[in-house]
């Protein structure tokens, strides 16, 4: 209400004062959102400043494990989907693979207020503030998520208090290879997921009921086929001295396809080894033919295992391409001392052969005092490798005094037999290398670590 003011020698001064409305307290009070687990229901939206109001008001601390006040254990169930598989290192015995992480908990003290069923999806950067479980990838060198566009997660929290919590990753687990069959070897490669600082007295892991680990319908390998029918997961041991700690594991079962290594190794290789055989059909006499055709093949053969080694690593045991490449060496190098074997032989049966000559005629006239030779007239010769013939100086004798003879060569002989004694064996070896390395497995499961 107004009040006038009179001061000696001033005007008047009016003062208004005016009452504190009680009418606008209440209606500020009936604005206030209405107390948790009374108004709300599925007609009512909650919202993400509903929940963040909830979670201050019940003083709720990150760093604090669901259900550590009461004693009891926290279950986090996981399930992974491989979507790629990204490639494979031989030499650092690792591969990659791009993988969809999901995990899902109990957290009571994130549950909704009243009877609503619907779930609210979160800020991917909400993941900070809320607790999480402690889990790696014991066997993962290095991974990394996925921050294009945005970060790469999705957080849902459902009515119950239910945490589930998705991200994208890629990972670089390690790999113990065995190459004893290589290149029909057969891999056996794991993922284990490990709890790094809780017990399993406090956290506890284990795989969703239903597709706990999923692939991709078309993912392919380059050079490898993933068995999929062999896709194994379970629960592992992980113990150490400060405790034991829940583990879970993935087996991806891996198997080479041997296409590659037929057309650019084994294909090629037998053709190398067919072609140190051409020697045999060809003269003792043909010194340089023969012994390029035998140093080209082993340099062939040695320029391809070279190659094959460079995709490895340096290991001590012997593999299945190195029993063939060794197999063909072996042929390649035994057809080159065919020939020196061949060729000693061909020299030293150059020997001074001893012709009988026709009595001359009689009447016939005498050219000189040597003219009276009889059937003992002897004279040196060479045999001709070509056609057996008697190569003699026949300028001083009559025309029909060479005699045409044969006579058995060894080391034709030898050439003969190589040309069938090297292809059987050669047969033999692939039919006994093929049945070996095919059915029997050479393949050892790496234990768990």
């Amino acid at each position: 209400m107004p009040l006038n003011v009179h001061f000696p020698g001033e005007q008047y001064l009016t003062i208004e004062i005016r009452a504190k409305s009680t009418t606008s307290v209440k209606d500020t009070k009936k604005d206030a959102p209405p107390p948790e687990d009374k108004y709300y229901n599925d007609s009512v939206a909650f919202t993400l400043v509903d929940f963040l109001r909830i979670k201050d008001e019940r003083k709720y601390d990150m760093r604090i494990r669901p259900g550590s006040k009461t004693g009891e254990v926290t279950t986090v169930t996981m399930n992974i989907h491989v979507f790629d598989f990204e490639h494979i290192d031989e030499l650092r015995w690792e591969y990659s693979i791009n993988v969809y992480f999901r995990q899902r908990w109990l957290d009571q003290r994130l549950r909704f207020p009243g009877n609503l069923t619907k779930p609210l999806q979160l800020h991917y950067n909400s993941i900070n503030e809320l607790w999480q479980p402690d889990c790696f990838f014991k066997n993962s060198r290095r991974a990394h998520g996925h921050d294009i566009a945005v970060p790469n997660r999705l957080i849902r929290v459902y009515p119950n208090g239910e945490v589930f919590y998705s991200q994208k990753l890629t990972l670089y687990p390690s790999c113990k290879m065995v190459y004893h069959s290589f290149p029909m070897d057969k891999q056996t490669c794991y993922l284990q997921i490990v709890s790094y600082a809780h017990t399993m007295e406090e956290l506890v892991f284990r795989w969703k009921d239903v597709d706990g680990v999923t692939i991709e319908e078309d993912l392919e390998l380059p050079q490898f086929d993933l068995k999929k029918d062999d896709l194994r997961h379970g629960a592992c041991n992980s113990g150490y001295f400060t405790g034991s700690y829940a583990c879970l594991y993935v087996k991806f079962a891996l198997e080479r396809k041997l296409g590659y290594y037929l057309s650019q190794i084994y294909i090629p290789s037998v053709l190398v080894v067919i072609l140190s055989w051409v020697s045999f059909w060809l003269d003792v006499n043909a010194v340089a033919a023969r012994i390029s055709l035998g140093v080209l093949s082993i340099l062939t053969l040695s320029t391809q295992n070279a190659s094959v080694n460079q995709t490895l690593p340096k290991i001590s045991y012997v593999k299945a391409i190195d029993v063939w490449m060794a197999t063909c060496l072996c042929f390649t190098f035994s057809a080159l001392l065919e020939f020196a074997v061949a060729h000693t032989l061909y020299r030293r049966n150059h020997v001074t052969q001893t012709i009988e000559l026709p009595s001359p005629q009689a009447g016939s006239p005498k050219r000189n005092g040597n003219s009276g030779l009889n059937r003992g007239f002897s004279f040196a010769s060479r045999a001709s490798e070509s056609d057996g013939t008697c190569q003699a100086n026949c300028s001083m004798l009559p025309k029909d005094s060479c005699k045409r003879f044969h006579k058995v060569k060894p080391n034709k002989k030898l050439d003969v037999i190589s040309r069938v004694i090297f292809p059987v064996i050669f047969a033999i070896f692939n039919l006994i290398y093929w049945c070996v390395y095919t059915q029997v497995s050479f393949n050892v499961d790496p234990q768990l670590g």
